[in-house]
């Protein structure tokens, strides 16, 4: 006996009715054959209350399904847009780090250029000040620096206990041959003498520059009168081997230079002014001497200086 037969048996009902009973508690297959297989047992039942009930369960379960049904498919419509969504984010994220990328490396060309930049400023501003400093006509020092080097080689001698000497050199009777040669040819003499000066004085520290039109000072820390008076003489006959021709000058046929010479013991710290005004009295007994040659002025340890 089947299992429909047994209920049938039991509760006095028609196996068809039983037959339906299970259909609607049980189905799970599509809509349509759902439908189907329930007309079929409802015609064959003839039981029309039973038809009814099994409407309305046919119909609530259709109901509930369409409702899982719209769920799943509003799910599905917001997973999408979820992943659209996701996917448009992870656009935006990675042009953010390509522009990011972008603003690193346009950082980094920056800090680069800016340092090349500081670089040549730097340079340019070395350049400035080294051009602020010498004499354009000769390429020695000019009288800006040579007063900055007097006041601090005459403080760091006194400081280290050396001495300290200092050549005042003047072209003689130049005024004479700028007039009587013109400018260009006097131009080229400074020239020439400037450098005759220079390569005498080639120690580190020695300090040659343009302090006049036609005059000359050579700064030569750690060295006593003696020794400066001994370069100076060489300095002087360098000058004079030149052979720069002078016909007019009264001195010789030649252009010649009288060196007036100051020496400054590290007795005492010596004012810069007084190192030249030592240095600028051996200058004229020089040229009172009869031009052309080294004096030796009065110390500045024998000197009042107040």
């Amino acid at each position: 006996m089947s299992l429909l037969d047994f209920l049938a048996g039991r509760l006095t009902v028609k196996p068809t009715l039983i037959r339906a009973s299970v259909i609607v508690l049980s189905c799970s297959a599509s809509s349509a054959a759902y439908g189907a297989e329930l007309a079929t047992v409802v015609a064959g039942s003839g039981g029309l209350l039973l038809a009814a009930t099994l409407f309305v369960a046919w119909f609530s379960t259709m109901r509930k399904l369409k409702i899982v049904t719209t769920r799943n498919v509003d799910l599905t419509g917001r997973l999408t847009r979820s992943e659209k969504v996701v996917a448009q984010l992870q656009t935006i994220r990675a042009e953010m780090n390509d522009n990011l990328n972008m603003a690193k490396a346009e950082t980094v060309a920056m800090e680069h250029r800016r340092r090349e930049v500081s670089d040549m400023l730097a340079a340019l501003r070395s350049q400035v000040e080294r051009v602020a400093r010498v004499d354009g006509l000769t390429g020695v020092a000019n009288r800006q620096q040579f007063d900055i080097s007097l006041t601090d080689e005459i403080k760091r001698c006194v400081r280290e206990r050396k001495d300290i000497s200092l050549l005042l050199v003047e072209l003689d009777s130049f005024v004479d041959f700028r007039d009587i040669h013109g400018e260009e040819k006097a131009e080229f003499a400074l020239q020439r003498i400037a450098s005759s000066i220079s390569d005498s004085f080639r120690r580190a520290g020695d300090l040659v520059a343009r302090i006049g039109e036609h005059k000359f000072a050579v700064l030569l820390p750690g060295t006593n009168g003696d020794t400066a008076g001994r370069f100076a003489e060489k300095m002087r006959k360098s000058i004079y081997s030149e052979a720069l021709p002078f016909p007019a000058s009264e001195i010789a046929d030649r252009i010649t230079v009288s060196v007036g010479l100051a020496a400054l013991p590290p007795v005492r710290l010596h004012k810069p002014e007084i190192a030249i005004g030592l240095a600028e009295n051996a200058l004229r007994d020089a040229q009172n001497n009869g031009y052309n040659q080294v004096s030796l002025g009065e110390t500045a340890s024998t000197r009042n200086v107040g």
